[in-house]
């Protein structure tokens, strides 16, 4: 591996909601339950605490490999 270990964005922005809700949409394709994503962009600003007056309930990391997404943990 060239590139090992891959790049780690150590801060999400605003931006990256669009990345972590299409992770999430893909993992629960893989597990067969792609009915059971309840999130939305919206509900992952508010959860992530983008959303003016909202509270952090949770962080999350994303793993880069070459500039694409490649994992994250939630």
């Amino acid at each position: 591996m060239d590139n090992f270990p891959p790049n780690i964005e150590l801060t999400i922005i605003h931006a990256d909601v669009q990345v972590i809700l299409e992770m999430i949409k893909e993992l629960a394709l893989y597990e067969k339950e792609p009915d059971k994503v309840l999130a939305t962009q919206e509900s992952l600003h508010d959860t992530l605490g983008f959303k003016e007056g909202s509270k952090r309930y949770a962080k999350t990391l994303l793993l880069y490999e070459d500039d694409k997404p490649a994992g994250m943990a939630l």
